[in-house]
């Protein structure tokens, strides 16, 4: 795909660089690097009222930590309670569960996403005054992305439940305890995925230049899915969700 987007910027950036009158752009995203991501996007003026923009990134959401991995994984714990009752049979003191042989796999979330790869097309409309060096833009556009994350599922049965009791002090104050033993298994079963999805994006924003060729973009970029979303709990990357909205700076020279 990485492929495709970059023959794709030399044959537009040809095209231009033969008319003579068309504009390019570079341009990096700011607001990306800061989250330590990469994003950037050439811009092509096609006239004075509209361009086309193609923008490529790559997104890192979680570093895998080293419980994840494609397979499955096997546990078996004991736990222990013991509860004493006062005279009037009701729960005096509780021990509560805890483990004697091994111990309950952490909680994980149903899904963990590790990276994601973004292409963007859009098309631009344009509105300047004359000599002016600030430029409003609309412009609508597609997204694809391929997210990488792992699906986990956990199941926990009990495989054996034992209950003893026994009698402490001596009557009319005798006190009756409880001992219970519960042996379980778990298994987790985690499967990584790459997901390709699309979209649609809208974005509105401003252009300052600064001389001939520097210039800095503030953008609010929007989108809804074309597919589904890839998973519910938790929250998927941002421009994975359904719906998303976001602020973004850029800095860019122009050619």
């Amino acid at each position: 795909m990485m492929r495709i987007i970059a023959v794709l910027l030399i044959l537009c950036a040809s095209a231009s660089l033969l008319s003579g009158q068309q504009k390019h752009a570079i341009k990096i995203d700011v607001t990306a690097l800061v989250e330590q991501n990469l994003q950037v996007a050439y811009e092509v003026r096609l006239n004075k009222n509209s361009s086309v923009e193609i923008s490529v990134g790559r997104f890192k959401h979680n570093d895998q930590p080293d419980w994840l991995f494609n397979g499955s994984q096997a546990n078996y714990y004991l736990q222990g309670k013991i509860d004493t009752f006062n005279l009037y049979n009701k729960v005096d003191r509780s021990s509560g569960w805890y483990n004697i042989v091994s111990q309950r796999l952490a909680s994980v979330p149903e899904n963990f996403a590790l990276d994601s790869y973004q292409a963007q097309v859009g098309w631009r409309f344009n509105y300047t005054k004359r000599r002016s060096k600030w430029r409003f833009f609309l412009q609508p556009g597609i997204l694809v992305e391929r997210l990488r994350y792992f699906t986990i599922t956990s199941e926990r049965a009990l495989e054996l439940k034992n209950t003893s009791l026994y009698y402490i002090g001596e009557v009319p104050f005798q006190r009756k305890v409880e001992s219970s033993l519960a042996a379980y298994s778990e298994k987790r079963i985690m499967y990584q995925k790459k997901d390709w999805l699309t979209g649609i994006s809208y974005s509105m924003g401003l252009v300052r230049r600064f001389g001939k060729h520097l210039f800095l973009e503030g953008r609010v970029q929007g989108g809804a899915a074309i597919s589904a979303e890839p998973y519910q709990s938790p929250k998927p990357p941002l421009k994975s969700r359904a719906f998303w909205i976001q602020p973004v700076l850029l800095v860019g020279w122009g050619f």
